[in-house]
């Protein structure tokens, strides 16, 4: 087991790796500091020689012990670490802040100090009473990166985050979210360049003040992002929807139109103690005014993804991750009229009906295979109806998500909607973007959608006839720019969203290299598309494919 073990980490301390070389690179940083005060081993592929590994409880007393001054500080940093009790340090039970705060001592005053740190160091109360402090003492937060959800597995199940502060007032943040496969030199000329690049993939500018956590601001941009639904309702905050929300140590007694909201983990929320899986202690009771709300809906939208989302935000992240009262009462919900809440629970109600019917049909084939004919009739009949469903959800579901590595947005496949004229470029650049998911891991494009607002346009930008030659029309250009042998790797259906139509194409990834006209090679990054050549080409193809 030790194997996979040490080469996880390698690959997690590569990631640190690059990202503290691509600053350093880019501010041209003539001196640093990497200090690690913990033993999760996340430093191994430093070089030794510039890693300086301490006991915490020494750097509490000394900080860094000569009188330089750096460019660029990286600190591997221990979490919610008490200090002993004759400690005269503010924050006994964070003494990792009084770390931060001895380290940016060292700071110069271009430099940029790097913490690696719990996503709490974004909305705790500790924790913004501790940025206050630093700003008097003139450094404030300046960026804020979300490692990949795996980064500390085996440690913790706590995403962490990397912070950086400078010594000047920064009133807005450059926030992105980073995986193992991130252009880093691109988030970090981003980063210096206080470019907003509209995609938190590649990095965003946000109010210092205002953001809370990466979660709270995919919620936001998720809301942002639909065309109908919530968008539409009206808002409130529970508080102003609920007669009380109530806390026990010992057992709640049931009241009409409540919900229980879980304390803890992940489980659903419920509106009756039947169904409740934690104990009374673990809930918030929190009783709803029937004239404004009905629980039975509020359950529905809590275990949609927005709603599981909008909980998940209000986790405060420690070892064990749990939601305060304070904040739950504040967060806010999409609420439409009465009636619409009844049209939403009776649907759910239908949905938990055919889930039964499923279900029964299941223990039927088991039973009475005999009759297997017959249920799979009722069966291919269902899901020709769901697959109708199916293909406009995907559809919404990834405007909701916006350009990321797996999913693109074109207005058109052919039309300039600048002149209104048929333009060669436009087709390319939907087919190299094709070749990329091929030549990667898969993806979705959608033509109709506008990638500035995700605001969907529909294909009818393109003049065509008919939905039948709009689709020929497009397996031609497949045909003749990428290849016959690439169709079992392309399925695209034409798809009605209310009075629109987007042409939606999902791509597999290909086993084989793909190029467009035989001769440009292009892959996905996240979330654009890039051309390889030379010997980038040869070792992505060797690596990918195996050599060809």
């Amino acid at each position: 087991m030790s194997g996979p073990n040490i080469i996880n980490s390698e690959k997690k301390s590569d990631l640190l790796k690059k990202i503290v070389e691509s600053l350093e690179e880019e501010f041209k940083a003539n001196s640093k500091f990497i200090l690690s005060l913990t033993n999760f081993n996340l430093l191994s592929t430093f070089e030794a020689s510039n890693v300086s590994q301490q006991n915490y409880h020494d750097f509490l007393n000394n900080g860094i012990s000569n009188d330089e001054r750096y460019d660029l500080l990286f600190v591997d940093l221990p979490w919610n670490i008490r200090s002993s009790k004759d400690s005269k340090i503010a924050y006994k039970n964070n003494a990792e802040y009084e770390l931060i705060k001895k380290s940016l001592l060292s700071l110069s005053e271009k430099g940029l100090g790097l913490f690696l740190l719990p996503p709490s160091f974004l909305f705790s109360k500790k924790a913004n009473d501790f940025r206050n402090e630093l700003q008097k003492l003139g450094f404030s937060m300046s960026l804020a990166f979300n490692l990949p959800e795996d980064f500390l597995e085996g440690l913790t199940s706590v995403r962490p985050i990397i912070v950086g502060f400078q010594r000047k007032t920064n009133k807005e943040l450059f926030v992105a979210e980073i995986d193992y496969s991130s252009e880093l030199d691109q988030f970090v000329k981003a980063y210096k360049a206080k470019h907003n690049t509209g995609n938190i993939h590649t990095g965003l500018v946000v109010e210092s003040s205002s953001f809370s956590s990466f979660a709270n601001l995919k919620i936001q941009q998720q809301v942002d992002s639909l065309n109908s639904g919530y968008k539409f309702f009206d808002t409130y905050p529970i508080e102003k929807l609920s007669l009380e929300t109530l806390t026990t140590r010992e057992r709640f007694e049931e009241k009409e139109n409540a919900l229980l909201i879980p304390k803890i983990g992940n489980s659903p929320t419920e509106v009756s103690f039947k169904c409740a899986r934690l104990k009374h202690q673990n809930y918030f009771y929190v009783v709803l005014d029937k004239n404004k709300v009905f629980a039975e809906y509020l359950k529905i939208y809590f275990s949609s993804e927005l709603g599981r989302l909008s909980l998940e935000a209000l986790s405060t992240y420690s070892f064990i991750p749990h939601r305060n009262k304070s904040e739950l009462v504040k967060l806010i919900v999409p609420v439409p009229t009465k009636k619409i809440q009844k049209q939403i629970i009776n649907t759910q109600v239908k949905l938990n009906s055919l889930k039964a019917e499923i279900s029964n049909l299941e223990s039927e084939l088991s039973l009475n295979p005999q009759d297997s004919n017959k249920i799979q009739e009722i069966a291919i009949s269902a899901l020709e109806s769901l697959d109708k469903l199916s293909n406009e959800e995907k559809v919404l579901r990834a405007i909701r998500t916006g350009e990321t590595r797996e999913i693109e947005f074109k207005q058109t496949f052919n039309i300039d909607v600048r002149t209104g004229k048929k333009e060669k470029y436009i087709q390319e650049s939907a087919l190299k973007n094709i070749v990329a998911f091929l030549n990667t891991n898969g993806g979705v494009l959608l033509i109709g959608v506008k990638d500035t607002d995700r605001l969907i346009t529909g294909i009818e930008a393109d003049n065509y006839q008919d939905d039948d030659r709009y689709s020929l029309s497009f397996k031609n250009s497949i045909k003749s720019k990428i290849g016959e042998k690439y169709y079992p790797f392309i399925e695209w259906n034409i798809v009605n969203i209310k009075d629109k139509k987007v042409l939606l194409v999902e791509c597999i990834k290909s086993d084989s290299p793909c190029y467009l006209d035989d001769r440009d090679f292009y892959v996905r990054t996240n979330p654009a598309t890039d051309k390889l050549e030379g010997p980038k080409l040869v070792e992505y193809i060797n690596t990918h494919f195996g050599k060809k």
